[in-house]
C-alpha cells in the first residue's frame, strides 16, 4: 500500500464496529485544532489525562468496514503519564504493543494529525 491508496478496516488487523455516524460527528465536533501526528507537535501536547483523535491529514476520507470516514483512532490517556506520552508510543511502540504498531504502521503511509 503506498500514500494515497485506499484503506479499509482490514489495515487495522481487526475487525472494526463501528459508532452510528451521529455520535462520531457529535464527538469529533468537540475537536478543533489538529496537528501533524510527528515529534515537534507531540512534544508540544500537554501532560494531562484526556482523550484523543487520530485522523488522515485534512480530513481526507477512506473506506471502512461501513462508508467512509478520516478517522482512524479515538482513544484516551488515561494514565498519570498524559496525552504526551500515549502520542509517542504511536511513533515508537514497543513489540508487545500490537494497536500501536499498527497505527504506526498506517502513520507511516498516510499523513496523520491529532487533537
Amino acid at each position: 500500500m503506498n500514500v494515497g491508496d485506499e484503506m479499509d478496516s482490514r489495515d487495522l488487523g481487526h475487525e472494526y464496529k463501528p459508532k452510528s455516524s451521529s455520535f462520531v460527528e457529535q464527538f469529533i465536533s468537540k475537536f478543533s485544532e489538529w496537528h501533524p501526528l510527528i515529534e515537534e507537535s507531540i512534544e508540544k501536547a500537554p501532560d494531562v489525562q484526556g482523550a484523543y483523535v487520530l485522523r488522515r491529514v485534512q480530513g481526507q476520507r477512506f473506506g471502512r468496514l461501513r462508508g467512509e470516514s478520516d478517522i482512524m483512532y479515538i482513544g484516551s490517556a488515561a494514565g498519570k503519564r498524559g496525552l504526551k506520552w500515549r502520542l509517542e508510543l504511536f511513533l515508537h511502540p514497543g513489540r508487545r504493543q500490537l494497536v500501536n504498531m499498527r497505527i504506526h504502521k498506517i502513520a507511516k503511509r498516510y499523513k496523520m494529525e491529532t487533537s
